[in-house]
C-alpha cells in the first residue's frame, strides 16, 4: 500500500504543484478568501487531486516516451510506471476526484459542473491515444491555455469576480512557457520514441528563442500594465540567465540530471516566493 502512494505522489509530480496553485491563488490574492473552509477545499484540489489527474493520465499514454526519460523516476519531475502501474491508474485518479466533484456542485451548483466538465475535455483532447493534441504541435500549446479553466474554479468557490482580461493574458503565456520549458527538457526522449512537439519540430534553437521571447513579454506586461517593478526586474534577471544558457552553458550539449534537479528546485523557489509576493503586493490585479 506505502509503495502505490508513493508511486501515486510522484505521478502528481510535487515538484510542479506551483504551477496549479498559481493560477488558484491569483484571482484572490489580498482577499480573505483564506480564512475560509471553501479556499482551502480548493487548494488542496489544486495540488495532489488535479495533478494527479492531469499528468497521471497523460503518464498512461507516454509509457514510450517516459521510458526513455532519464529525468523521471522523482518527487520533482514525475514517476517512472510500469505497463501494470499505469494500467492501473485510472482508478485511484477517478477516486481521487469524486470528493471534490460532488462538494463543488453541492456547493456552487451547476456552473461549477460546467467548469469541471471543460477541465476533463481539455485533458481527454490532450491525451487521446491516437489523435491528442499532445502529438499535434503547436495544438498543444493552445491546449495547455485549458489551466486557465483553473481561475473560474476559484472564483466560483470563493465568489470573487473573475481576473482583468490583462491578468489573463499574463496567465496565458506563464502556462505556454512552461509547456515549453517542460518540452526543452524531453526534446531527446520525445525524439528517440517519435513524438511531436513544438520542440522536436523547431528544434531546440528555436524553442529556447520562443521561450525568451515570452519571458521578454512577461516582462513587459508586469512593468508597463501592472508596475509590478520587483517582478519585472525578477524576470530581467531570468532572461539574462536564459541567454547566458542559450549562448554558452548547455547549447548544444543535454542537461544533465544534476542540471535537471537543479532546476527544479530553482523554479520551486522562484513559483512560491512570486506566489507570496503577488500575495503581498497584490500584483497583477490593479491596472495603470
Amino acid at each position: 500500500m506505502s509503495n502505490n502512494l508513493t508511486f501515486y505522489l510522484k505521478v502528481s509530480r510535487p515538484g510542479l504543484w506551483f504551477q496549479t496553485l498559481w493560477v488558484y491563488l491569483l484571482p484572490v490574492v489580498g482577499t480573505q478568501s483564506i480564512y475560509t473552509w471553501p479556499f482551502w477545499i480548493g487548494f488542496i484540489y489544486a495540488t495532489f487531486p488535479l495533478n494527479f489527474m492531469i499528468y497521471g493520465w497523460n503518464d498512461m499514454v507516454d509509457y514510450e516516451t517516459d521510458r526513455h526519460n532519464p529525468r523521471k523516476n522523482s518527487f520533482l519531475w514525475g514517476a517512472k510506471g510500469t505497463k501494470e502501474q499505469l494500467q492501473g491508474l485510472m482508478t485511484p485518479i477517478i477516486i481521487a476526484q469524486l470528493p471534490f466533484i460532488i462538494f463543488f456542485i453541492w456547493y456552487c451548483g451547476w456552473p461549477m459542473a460546467v467548469v469541471l466538465f471543460c477541465i476533463y475535455l481539455v485533458n481527454i483532447t490532450y491525451n487521446l491515444p491516437k489523435y491528442g493534441l499532445r502529438g499535434v504541435p503547436p495544438l498543444e500549446l493552445v491546449n495547455i491555455l485549458g489551466m486557465l479553466i483553473i481561475v473560474p474554479l476559484c472564483t466560483y468557490l470563493n465568489d470573487f469576480p473573475s481576473l482583468p482580461w490583462q491578468s489573463m493574458v499574463y496567465l496565458g503565456i506563464f502556462c505556454i512557457l512552461a509547456q515549453l520549458i517542460g518540452e526543452i527538457m524531453d526534446i531527446e526522449p520525445d525524439r528517440k520514441a517519435g513524438r511531436r512537439t513544438t520542440a522536436t519540430v523547431i528544434g531546440n534553437d528555436a524553442t529556447k528563442l520562443l521561450v525568451i521571447a515570452l519571458v521578454v513579454a512577461e516582462a513587459v506586461i508586469l512593468y508597463a500594465v501592472f508596475h509590478a517593478y520587483m517582478l519585472a526586474a525578477y524576470m530581467i534577471f531570468v532572461i539574462l540567465w536564459l541567454i547566458f544558457d542559450f549562448v554558452y552553458l548547455n547549447k548544444k550539449m543535454p542537461y544533465s540530471i544534476a542540471q535537471y534537479n537543479l532546476l527544479g528546485f530553482g523554479i520551486n523557489a522562484a513559483g512560491y516566493g512570486s506566489i507570496l509576493w503577488v500575495w503581498y503586493t497584490q500584483a497583477l490585479h490593479q491596472i495603470y
